[in-house]
């Protein structure tokens, strides 16, 4: 399944939710993942972007050579949530141990901040990475050789390279 197709998914599910439910857990039975609990109990409530980290997360743990492959940590600083809130993620992709988590990263390889909105747009497909930091959606604070690599960490799907 692509990653347009889990997203779209992911995002059904979660319209479909009673109002404050969507809150208290993460869409994850959609996509069969069981790793992400440790993400669930503190994601920021409300951000469409929730669903790309889980994804990230998941793609972490069942390919353990990603890791090596990407060989880096992200820090994510993600805008525009609900009722213009905003959110930090810390992605570790290197080492035995990757993890994905909500929370700041005080020295990242990599630092990105993005819309919640255009995160989502980015991993589905719909804009592409270079023409998203171009035109300034997109923000990258150091090594900018590693920000290529995270349509590696959001797994196959309909994405333009960055």
């Amino acid at each position: 399944m692509g990653m347009a197709q889990k997203l779209a998914g992911l995002m059904e599910a979660a319209r479909k939710r009673p109002a404050g439910e969507a809150d208290k857990t993460f869409p994850s039975e959609t996509m069969g993942s069981t790793s992400a609990a440790a993400v669930n109990d503190a994601a920021p409530a409300g951000f469409k972007s929730n669903v790309v980290f889980e994804t990230m997360e998941t793609n972490l743990n069942s390919q353990p050579a990603l890791a090596g492959k990407v060989n880096g940590s992200f820090a994510f600083n993600i805008t525009g949530g609900p009722a213009g809130a905003s959110a930090t993620w810390s992605v570790v992709a290197k080492g035995p141990s990757p993890s994905v988590t909500p929370k700041k990263m005080e020295k990242a390889d990599c630092t990105i901040t993005i819309s919640d909105e255009n995160l989502v747009a980015l991993a589905s497909g719909k804009i592409n990475g270079m023409s998203a930091y171009m035109s300034g959606k997109m923000k990258v604070k150091g090594n900018m050789g590693l920000a290529q690599k995270l349509a590696a960490l959001m797994g196959p799907g309909p994405r333009s390279k960055m």
